[in-house]
């Protein structure tokens, strides 16, 4: 018997970029140092969890805009940004009291979701108008 083939995916750079490993770094610090201010009690279990979320949350956020500057990477930026949004409507929520703020991951969820729809409706419309005027150069080119 020979080995097993498994199915392999093309990957867009030969290795893994150095953001990813900031960031793991970034996120490790920072759930590292609110768990332990709560440890040792500097602050509670809801405001250790609060700040925690914010920090991760930007630092999310700020990987997904560091992502969608270049190309290549592009495609990684749309889950980050979710998820650093989540993250912070997470840590607003349990800032102003998650048994009544409970709904403001909806709204951050609606907001990312009309956001998303406008951009993509605007590239659309942008991308309909080079092509309007690519058939009309090539019509007016045609008639001559």
């Amino acid at each position: 018997m020979g080995r097993p083939e498994f199915p392999s995916f093309p990957r867009v750079a030969s290795r893994p970029d150095g953001a990813s490993y900031v960031m793991l770094g970034l996120l490790l610090i920072a759930m590292g140092a609110f768990a332990l201010s709560a440890t040792l009690a500097m602050l509670g279990v809801r405001e250790a969890l609060a700040g925690a979320s914010l920090a991760c949350g930007l630092i999310l956020f700020g990987g997904a805009a560091y992502r969608h500057r270049k190309p290549w990477t592009r495609h990684r930026a749309l889950p980050l940004a979710l998820a650093g949004v989540f993250l912070l409507a997470f840590s607003a929520a349990w800032w102003l009291g998650i048994e009544r703020w409970w709904p403001l991951f909806l709204v951050a969820f609606g907001f990312c979701s009309a956001a998303y729809g406008l951009v993509r409706r605007k590239r659309g419309a942008l991308r309909e108008a080079r092509l309007t005027r690519a058939r009309g150069a090539r019509a007016s080119r045609a008639s001559i």
